[in-house]
C-alpha cells in the first residue's frame, strides 16, 4: 500500500500537462461515449439483471458490448458478465455515479435510469462530466455489489489504482499469465482494469476472450495523462 512519502507533488510540467489537457466526449480514454451508450441502451425500458449481484442479463451482454467503444469477446458460448470486462466496470461505474438503480418491485430486478440525476450529468460540461465520474469510481464504487466472487482487497479504489499505477515501469509492462491471473482475481480486478483503459489512464494492448477464458491484456503502458493525473 502507498504511504505518503511515496505520492509526489506535482511538478511545473505536470501541473502544465493537466491545464492543456482538454477534456471531450472523444478522450482521454472513451468513458465519456460508453457512459452516454450504457445510458441509452437502459433506456426507459431498463434493463434485466440478476437478482443477486445486478450483473446485467446474459442475453443483452452481446449486444451492449457490440455498441461499445472497445468490443472486446468475440465468442458467447459461456455468457456472464464477467466475460465482457468494460461492460462489467461501466455496469459498477452507473451504479456508484447514481446514474442508474436497481428496480426489484417487478418479477425481475431490472436496471433503470435515475432520472434527476442523469439529467443534472447530462448538463456538465465534459470535463465536469468525466471528473464526476472518476470521483464516483475512486470514492464510492463497491465491486462486491455486483460481481459473481468476492476475494478481493477492501482496501479504496484510489489506493488500488495508485498502487497498481506505480508498479507499472515508464516503458510499459508485458504481464505473465499468473501476473494476468492475480491482476483479475485481485487487485485491480478486470472491471477495475477495463475502467483505467475506459478513463485514458492506461494505455493496453489486448485480445478478445474466448468463451470461459480470461481476458488477455499482452501489454500495459501509463500514458502521460494517467500518469501525472495520478500523481505517479
Amino acid at each position: 500500500m502507498l504511504d505518503a512519502d511515496q505520492v509526489a507533488s506535482l511538478s511545473e510540467a505536470q501541473e502544465t500537462l493537466l491545464r492543456r489537457q482538454e477534456i471531450t466526449r472523444e478522450g482521454p480514454g472513451c468513458i465519456l461515449r460508453d457512459v452516454s451508450t450504457m445510458l441509452e441502451r437502459v433506456g426507459d425500458e431498463g434493463l434485466r439483471v440478476s437478482a443477486s449481484r445486478g450483473a446485467i442479463y446474459t442475453k443483452r451482454l452481446p449486444d451492449i458490448n457490440e455498441q461499445l467503444s472497445h468490443s472486446l469477446t468475440t465468442e458467447y458460448e459461456r455468457l456472464t458478465q464477467k466475460a465482457f470486462p468494460t461492460v462489467a466496470g461501466l455496469n459498477l461505474l452507473l451504479r456508484a455515479a447514481g446514474l442508474v438503480r436497481i428496480d426489484r418491485t417487478g418479477s425481475h430486478p431490472r436496471m433503470r435510469l435515475t432520472d434527476p440525476v442523469v439529467a443534472s450529468w447530462r448538463d456538465l460540461n465534459p470535463t465536469e462530466q468525466y471528473m464526476s465520474l472518476l470521483e464516483a469510481w475512486l470514492n464510492r464504487a463497491d465491486e462486491d455489489a455486483i460481481f459473481e466472487t468476492s476475494g478481493r482487497s477492501p482496501i479504496s479504489g484510489l489506493v488500488e489504482m495508485l498502487t497498481f499505477i506505480q508498479d507499472i515501469p515508464p516503458t510499459g509492462w508485458a504481464p505473465t499469465d499468473d501476473d494476468l491471473d492475480s491482476m483479475m482475481r485481485y487487485q485491480p480486478g478486470y472491471a477495475g482494469l477495463a475502467l483505467m483503459w475506459l478513463f485514458g489512464l492506461v494505455d493496453l494492448e489486448h485480445r478478445g476472450t474466448a468463451a470461459g477464458e480470461p481476458w488477455r491484456v499482452d501489454r500495459i503502458e501509463p500514458p502521460a495523462f494517467g500518469k501525472t493525473l495520478l500523481c505517479r
